[in-house]
């Protein structure tokens, strides 16, 4: 069960927005499991690790630290059966197999706690916490880390419904268009890419920030010489 369950359900007359937000005001403490699966073995601890609070003229050993970091405890198999990288993760003989004997406890600092728990919440079905409106800066970090992991399928019905809800989902950007498979969105941005592309005196051709798009194309793989 989501943790601070019982706190939302006292409030039967929320939306799942007004769910959401009290989820997160909750979840206020590191320490404090944000999602909890009744049968549970393996603990994800989300977020970059604490950092010291750096004061001038105290010693930055005794200064309280500042936690990012979320937990979260879930079923290892179903992680594994919604994500093919968790399954590779968890149990293809890395060091974040599970231990003999230890707790299992994973971290991921390079990922966002609350984007993590569309995944982990949808997962163990319990999409009823999952916000029905998501900002434009949400709706992007949720959208990476949903393909950072491979789990489009679970969250394909939540992503139509963020973009159509999205306030400015017309001005989301072409990486967001392409992750959530919103098609008019990414030709809209191909179309005008082309449309107000120039060439530099290099004969390249670029876009209207005068950027070389065969500067995007070697980030991505896609230059022919690599």
């Amino acid at each position: 069960m989501a943790a601070e369950s019982s706190d939302i359900d006292q409030h039967s007359d929320y939306s799942t927005d007004g769910m959401w937000e009290l989820l997160k005001k909750k979840a206020v403490l590191p320490t404090a499991e944000i999602f909890s699966e009744y049968e549970g073995d393996l603990t994800l601890v989300v977020g970059p690790p604490p950092q010291p609070d750096i004061q001038p003229g105290l010693d930055n050993l005794s200064v309280p630290t500042k936690h990012e970091s979320r937990r979260f405890r879930v079923d290892s198999k179903t992680m594994a059966t919604v994500s093919d990288v968790f399954d590779c993760i968890l149990f293809g003989g890395f060091a974040e197999s599970k231990p003999a004997a230890e707790p299992w406890v994973i971290s991921l600092p390079d990922d966002n706690p609350w984007a993590m728990f569309f995944i982990v919440a949808t997962a163990h079905g319990y999409s009823s916490y999952i916000p029905e409106r998501l900002g434009t800066d949400e709706l992007r970090i949720v959208l990476h880390l949903i393909d950072k992991y491979a789990v489009k399928p679970i969250l394909a019905g939540w992503l139509q419904k963020w973009i159509s809800e999205c306030p400015d989902h017309h001005s989301l950007s072409q990486d967001v268009a392409w992750l959530s498979g919103h098609e008019k969105i990414f030709t809209d941005h191909v179309k005008a890419s082309c449309e107000n592309a120039r060439i530099d005196v290099r004969g390249d051709l670029t876009n209207q920030s005068s950027l070389a798009l065969c500067y995007y194309a070697s980030l991505e793989g896609f230059d022919q010489e690599g």
